[in-house]
């Protein structure tokens, strides 16, 4: 490309007469341009490397910090779920044990009461035994005079009227 340059500096012709109407030198920068536009292209390529590079560490960094910050939201979750389910077991176990607490005393009464009331009626249930051998000692009684009163009574015998007076005594 270079050397078509240089020949086409060399060989400037006029359109109408095809004459060699000038012969310039090519400048220094028309030479150099090649090289410089390699080295700016290749600043820019490594500008542009360099800049995704930089892009590329602060996505990094940023999911770097996106997923510490998940990690410790669930961490945090995790923690948050574990005293949740603590406090309901405690509050459970503490409604459990007040109710047990409060029902002990009505047990401890209850059974006290029970152990009298077994022993009332224990007692009631001997005096009605009691009172049930009384009543058929007495049913037994009654019925044995109903029986006498039911029974024909033997009438004594009479004397037949003798013919004679009785005696009369003084």
């Amino acid at each position: 490309m270079f050397w078509k340059k240089l020949r086409g500096f060399a060989t400037l012709r006029d359109a109408n007469t095809q004459e060699i109407t000038a012969f310039r030198l090519p400048q220094i920068d028309w030479i150099v341009f090649p090289f410089d536009t390699i080295v700016d292209e290749a600043a820019r390529v490594a500008e542009a490397i360099q800049h995704n590079v930089d892009d590329w560490k602060a996505e990094l960094t940023k999911s770097r910090q996106t997923l510490l910050e998940h990690s410790a939201a669930r961490a945090a979750q995790s923690g948050a779920r574990l005293v949740l389910w603590t406090q309901l077991v405690v509050t459970a176990f503490s409604i459990a044990l007040v109710v047990v607490g409060i029902q002990a005393t009505d047990w401890v009464t209850k059974r006290q009461e029970f152990e009298v009331t077994k022993v009332k009626l224990e007692a009631t249930s001997a005096e009605l035994e009691h009172q049930r051998g009384e009543n058929r000692t007495a049913r037994a009684r009654i019925y044995e005079l109903e029986q006498k009163l039911r029974a024909p009574t033997p009438v004594p015998a009479q004397p037949t009227p003798s013919k004679t007076r009785p005696s009369r005594s003084p």
